[in-house]
């Protein structure tokens, strides 16, 4: 099928971006720049997205940023590697789908992440040329990122809107019209949302027979001391943040871990495939389990050399889920 549908259109709803956001480095020459240290103000400012970018890559990121992901580490130390084995299967099932399913005609990210040279997305295009693709991110850094890294063609587009807000979602899924797509829902992001279940709800309601839906989400019943204690983190973040005048959407930090059988009521309406609803753990190898423990955020202890040995001594990746449900 012609996967190049997608309109030419210049950017989707929300703010423009200013042009001094798009790089210290001088975008779109240095693919790096996923990876920029902030020098200004502006870049500096604390999000949750880039602490979720610290958390996944394990390199520095803005200084009050990586400030909250050493807390999470300290205080939840099987936090970061269960989000990241999260990650690593909703990455791997956005391009297993997409390759497998010719009657995709395209994948829409919400909460989209820095890119740089190793972006899941990247790949895929080079693979399947002119798969339409939309991402949507309210933090206007990493948006700036994406739209001068990744908008390479009329069928990618990279939307600077709230990524968090269903009606943004409903009109990221219009505008692929009525063809069936694969609909990535980030990590965190639903635990972001107080009405998660709303916003899935709304997703689905909208999509073509076909389409697919995956999404990963923080568990509240295995490992609930971690669960808390990540989204005790949070809160006091945001208490933090909010004292100081923070109000924009893209910088509200919140985290709500939920039950398996919330997280399963999302997605009526759907037909899940596979195992349905099931832990990160139990879904990556011994290899993938020591690669996400192998990661440590800037001024932590060095894991082991032996990588098996970190996973097997390290908590189990059980306080994270991932499903894929299709639409009928």
């Amino acid at each position: 099928m012609n996967r190049s549908y997608l309109p030419a259109t210049p950017t989707g709803p929300g703010e423009q971006i200013p042009a001094d956001l798009l790089c210290i480095h001088g975008l779109p020459t240095r693919i790096r720049c996923g990876r920029c240290h902030p020098t200004t103000e502006v870049l500096a400012q604390l999000s949750p997205q880039r602490v979720l970018n610290g958390l996944l890559c394990g390199f520095d990121c803005p200084a009050e940023s990586q400030e909250v992901v050493t807390v999470l580490h300290q205080r939840a130390p099987a936090f970061a590697p269960a989000v990241r084995a999260a990650d690593l299967v909703r990455r791997r099932a956005v391009a297993t789908l997409v390759s497998r399913s010719p009657w995709v005609g395209g994948v829409l990210e919400l909460g989209a992440g820095f890119p740089d040279e190793h972006d899941n997305y990247v790949e895929i295009q080079a693979r399947l040329a002119g798969l339409a693709m939309v991402r949507v991110q309210h933090d206007p850094v990493i948006a700036a990122h994406g739209r001068a890294l990744l908008e390479t063609s009329p069928a990618s587009r990279y939307w600077h809107a709230d990524h968090t807000d269903p009606t943004v979602a409903t009109a990221a899924i219009a505008h692929f019209g009525r063809t069936p797509i694969v609909v990535d829902l980030a990590p965190l992001l639903l635990e972001s949302i107080t009405d998660a279940a709303e916003y899935v709800r709304a997703a689905i309601s909208v999509l073509a027979s076909g389409s697919y839906v995956v999404l990963t989400h923080l568990s509240a019943d295995h490992d609930p001391a971690t669960a808390e204690a990540a989204a005790r983190t949070y809160s006091d973040t945001e208490h933090r943040h909010t004292a100081g005048g923070a109000t924009d959407p893209a910088h509200r930090f919140a985290l709500h871990p939920r039950t398996a059988a919330q997280i399963t009521a999302m997605l009526t309406g759907a037909d899940p495939l596979g195992p349905g609803l099931a832990l990160v753990g139990d879904l990556i190898s011994a290899d993938d389990a020591a690669e996400v423990h192998s990661r440590r955020p800037p001024g932590a202890n060095p894991p082991p050399a032996d990588r098996r040995h970190t996973a097997s001594t390290a908590a189990p990746l059980t306080c994270c889920y991932a499903a894929i449900a299709r639409i009928s």
